[in-house]
């Protein structure tokens, strides 16, 4: 199990591909597809930065100073567009995962403690523009297959968050996910994905 000193260090030290794989190994999630879509270099700094900020916000009784910088990397890390990752990245699907994991931390940190009123508008309106913009991506897609597992990702992180349920129409990726091939539904994020979102 790795404390908020040690994530601290994996995102000093940029060894965001070890952290990704130690977070999602110790019970996050078990998927090879999750996995491995959080790994692209397009999602790889966003998704160990998010994953970390929720691992902290479990095991924080306080605001650690880990859990603010991680929060405060994230907010430099959202785009014009409101998702999460590199601007150089033109196409925003590859941005979705680690867009919702992003989200899910910033949720989980601002709700886990008591904020200054400038930090508590700062976040609600990160992941506000965050909701947002994959509410907006998803009114633009016509996924099926492999381009679900992204939406799956979205599911599993934020199927129960009501500032999401709001603003992202979950239950028709609910429904698409739901209809995916087998070999899609029988994989871990699946499972996770649909059991968050009932």
């Amino acid at each position: 199990m790795l404390s908020p000193s040690q994530i601290g260090r994996f995102i000093a030290s940029e060894d965001y591909r070890r952290l990704v794989d130690r977070l999602m190994s110790n019970g996050r999630c078990h998927s090879r597809r999750a996995r491995t879509l959080l790994n692209v270099s397009e999602s790889l700094e966003t998704a160990a930065i998010g994953l970390g900020l929720q691992r902290i916000c479990e095991l924080a009784y306080w605001p650690v100073p880990d859990g603010a910088d991680l929060a405060h990397r994230l907010l430099r890390l959202q785009r014009r567009d409101g998702l999460f990752g590199p601007h150089s990245v033109s196409n925003a699907g590859q941005l979705i995962g680690a867009s919702a994991v992003a989200l899910r931390g910033l949720i989980e940190w601002s709700a886990a403690f008591d904020h200054r009123e400038g930090e508590r508008l700062l976040l609600e309106r990160s992941i506000d523009r965050g909701l947002r913009a994959l509410a907006s991506v998803w009114s633009g897609a016509t996924p099926g297959g492999a381009s679900l597992v992204p939406w799956a990702i979205v599911l599993w992180q934020l199927g129960d968050s009501s500032e999401a349920l709001a603003t992202i129409p979950m239950e028709s990726i609910r429904k698409a996910v739901a209809a995916a091939d087998q070999d899609l539904l029988h994989d871990d994020l699946t499972r996770l994905a649909l059991t968050m979102a009932a």
